[in-house]
């Protein structure tokens, strides 16, 4: 049998079998807590995965059963491209703000989009909006859409809340 492995936690010796003997119950214990929060997670819109739970065999391996987190949520993220827009970051924007996306699309999402990626004409660059540093800066306005050919209510933010990134 192997001797047990000591580690220093706060400057002294720390015996991971003595002093967590319930380790193995514990992890059987938070599967359910995981399992709920991640029923409600989904039952909330978000898509979820469960992360891999591994028990460690033997105290010597502890560190190589760490993980990253219990559960992932995919958030969404809105990609448009505008194929009459032309900018850069070199030359900017010629416009004081950005049509974000029309009211009615951003405000029937249950799980709001995370950033919007918003390519330029040819793909070379793009305009970056991180929805939760801007939102309370984005005005509704009512503006003509000639692909619809009628009026429609879009949000739009000021351009300098927003990054504009070279691609190509």
């Amino acid at each position: 049998m192997t001797k047990r492995k000591f580690h220093f936690k706060n400057k002294k010796m720390y015996d991971y079998e003595k002093e967590d003997p319930n380790f193995k119950n514990d992890i059987e214990l938070s599967k359910i807590a995981v399992d709920k929060a991640s029923r409600f997670l989904s039952n909330s819109g978000f898509q979820v995965v469960i992360e891999p739970t591994f028990i460690r065999d033997e105290v010597k391996n502890a560190s190589n059963f760490s993980d990253t987190g219990d559960l992932k949520i995919m958030l969404p993220v809105e990609v448009k491209h505008r194929p009459t827009l032309k900018f850069n970051k070199k030359d900017g924007f010629k416009y004081k703000t950005i049509i974000i996306d029309a009211c009615h699309i951003f405000d029937k999402h249950k799980i709001k989009p995370i950033y919007y990626i918003i390519y330029n004409s040819d793909y070379t660059s793009m305009i970056f909006v991180n929805v939760k540093e801007t939102l309370k800066k984005w005005v509704k306005v009512e503006k003509y859409d000639r692909y619809k050919n009628r009026n429609r209510k879009f949000y739009e933010v000021d351009i300098s809340k927003c990054v504009i990134i070279d691609c190509a």
